[in-house]
């Protein structure tokens, strides 16, 4: 091939691509004509940059409930412990008496609570039960723990029974927050005490739902009319009654033939014997033991 052949060959490309590059120059001209020309934008404060809202159906929202301010948390109490206080009684007969409130008495005034009274023995004074403890076993009712002042006399020369009945049951019901219905008050006592807590138990069972007797000196004049009083109770009215004494006290014999009348009257009764004698190491011992046996009595009332 000689170069005018090479010439044209290479030529011949250039000028059949003319055409083409002529029509895409004239496409480029014109769109440039129609841009409308970009006008500066002059500075200005920055602009919140809005998202673009998409149109889409979603549910209506539910309205949101507002919480109202919640008032503030009554303090709950937090004593454990009861309190004992002594306090002066207007009686020659009855002139003091211990009292045990239970834990929380002062920080809620509307409640009311069961009521125990136990009775000291021959010689001792109304701190009695106090020294034994009652205090650390920390019972949910109240103890009241009345002062024979003339604990030695016979009971047929004093009046202390009448006016610890009479006078004094109604003084603490007047001045202290006690639940007045029969069914949460008791009685109980130990030697001579558990003597007067016999004598009301089964004589007053109008006023006492229970009573214990713990190593109790049973009246003289009282023994013979045990099984009267016991068949003038109603059966739907009979207390709950709790005896105990120690195998070396020196009323052991009285105080089981006591037990064996009820047995033989078919009358629910706790019965408890443990070794021990008549003084305050064997009551000491067992004072817990009391007082939950007058506890559980309530406790089963309220779960009525």
């Amino acid at each position: 091939m000689d170069k005018r052949q090479v010439f044209f060959y290479k030529s011949k490309p250039y000028r059949s691509s003319r055409p083409v590059w002529f029509v895409i120059f004239f496409a480029i001209f014109a769109w440039l004509l129609a841009c409308k020309p970009i006008t500066p934008i002059p500075p200005a404060s920055p602009t919140p940059i809005l998202a673009r809202v998409a149109f889409t159906t979603a549910p209506t929202p539910a309205p949101t409930s507002v919480t109202a301010a919640s008032s503030p948390t009554p303090e709950k109490c937090s004593e454990t412990r009861g309190q004992v206080q002594s306090h002066a009684y207007n009686s020659v007969l009855l002139p003091n008496y211990h009292i045990y409130l239970p834990p929380c008495y002062d920080f809620d005034e509307e409640a009311h609570y069961p009521v125990l009274y136990l009775l000291h023995g021959a010689n001792f004074e109304d701190d009695q039960w106090v020294r034994l403890g009652i205090e650390e076993e920390s019972p949910e009712y109240i103890i009241v723990m009345p002062y024979e002042k003339y604990s030695l006399r016979p009971t047929y020369e004093t009046e202390f029974g009448e006016i610890f009945i009479n006078d004094f049951l109604p003084y603490i019901d007047r001045n202290y927050r006690t639940q007045r219905d029969k069914k949460y008050r008791a009685i109980g006592g130990l030697s001579r005490g558990g003597g007067w807590a016999i004598r009301y138990g089964l004589t007053r069972w109008d006023i006492f739902s229970a009573f214990g007797a713990h190593s109790p000196a049973i009246f003289y004049q009282d023994y013979a009319r045990l099984n009267d009083w016991l068949c003038e109770i109603p059966a739907d009215s009979l207390p709950r009654i709790y005896i105990d004494t120690g195998d070396k006290d020196q009323n052991f014999l009285i105080i089981a033939d006591f037990g064996n009348l009820l047995a033989e009257n078919k009358i629910a009764h706790t019965w408890r014997l443990y070794l021990g004698f008549h003084n305050e190491r064997y009551w000491r011992a067992h004072v817990a033991e009391y007082l939950r046996w007058y506890g559980e009595g309530w406790t089963d009332e309220n779960e009525k």
